[in-house]
């Protein structure tokens, strides 16, 4: 995903958004929920925005139990705990919405 406009792709790899070089741009962390001991199972551009900060990415938390909605800059916007999700689809899910809309399983 190029979230940030730059011409080259960002890559989440564990808990982490790498930049092409394969430097860390940020970690995601949420002690609450056990993200130690995890692995983020999908992540999904769910829109992307004139910055960062509006840019919206999807993530599925194995062992943490969690799907999370964080900004290109790793800040979280919403997070539903307590469940094992697997997979995130994101698109126009319902006719009549014209916003995307976020599936999980």
């Amino acid at each position: 995903m190029d979230l940030d406009g730059g011409g080259y792709e960002e890559l989440v790899a564990g808990l982490c958004l790498l930049d092409r070089q394969g430097k860390i741009r940020w970690v995601f962390r949420r002690e609450k929920t056990g993200l130690r001991r995890g692995h983020v199972d999908c992540a999904r551009l769910l829109g992307r925005g004139k910055s960062l900060a509006e840019t919206k990415i999807a993530l599925t938390c194995c062992a943490a139990n969690l799907v999370t909605l964080l900004t290109g800059e790793g800040k979280p916007l919403w997070q539903v705990p307590g469940y094992h999700f697997q997979s995130i689809d994101v698109g126009g899910l319902r006719w009549g919405i014209p916003e995307r809309k976020l599936w999980w399983t």
